[in-house]
């Protein structure tokens, strides 16, 4: 049981700073949407944007997985989303935001099903359910930290910008640098 758990630490480890890029952005558009003049229904439409994308994702993400592997899907997915929030001060207008915000919806749902399904593929059925569990709560964690981490730092300057990238490029380390194999 003990090696069932030990044998996720990377991906759930990737999952959850996933997670937390993702709750740090959740947090940080709407708050510089609204510095940066922005309507308001502007920022429920982001959010509509992002649930699209997330949709997207769950028809297509899973060919590229195939076709490429989990360790590189992940990788692409992970750099991208930390590549749109460096974008972001590049394009701060209304249409940019809005295929940034649907592409990082997209890449927000890939890299879950990714690690998802390497989940599943690694665990045992008698503990999958448990692992998943384990999973999803080390994911909130992320998700709650991420815009934890957005309170401490705030939404004016590059500084937000930075840490929010730097979140998902830290995410890489552990899947690309795991001796797992990969499904």
């Amino acid at each position: 049981m003990l090696q069932a758990y030990l044998s996720i630490i990377p991906i759930a480890i990737s999952g959850a700073l996933v997670a937390m890029g993702n709750g740090f952005m959740s947090s940080f558009m709407p708050t510089r949407m609204e510095l940066s003049g922005f309507a308001s229904g502007q920022s429920s439409d982001m959010v509509a944007i992002y649930g699209l994308g997330m949709l997207v994702s769950c028809f297509f993400s899973a060919q590229i997985v195939r076709r490429v592997g989990h360790i590189r899907a992940f990788a692409t997915f992970s750099t991208l989303s930390g590549l749109i929030v460096l974008l972001l001060p590049v394009f701060e207008s209304y249409t940019p935001w809005l295929i940034m915000r649907f592409i990082n919806g997209y890449c927000a749902i890939a890299s879950f099903l990714v690690a998802q399904s390497w989940l599943n593929d690694q665990t045992e059925s008698k503990f999958r359910g448990q692992i998943l569990t384990v999973y999803y709560i080390i994911y909130l964690v992320g998700l709650g930290s991420g815009s934890f981490t957005f309170s401490q730092i705030g939404p004016v300057g590059l500084e937000p910008l930075m840490v929010g990238c730097s979140i998902f490029m830290i995410s890489l380390f552990p899947v690309v640098l795991t001796r797992l194999p990969a499904p």
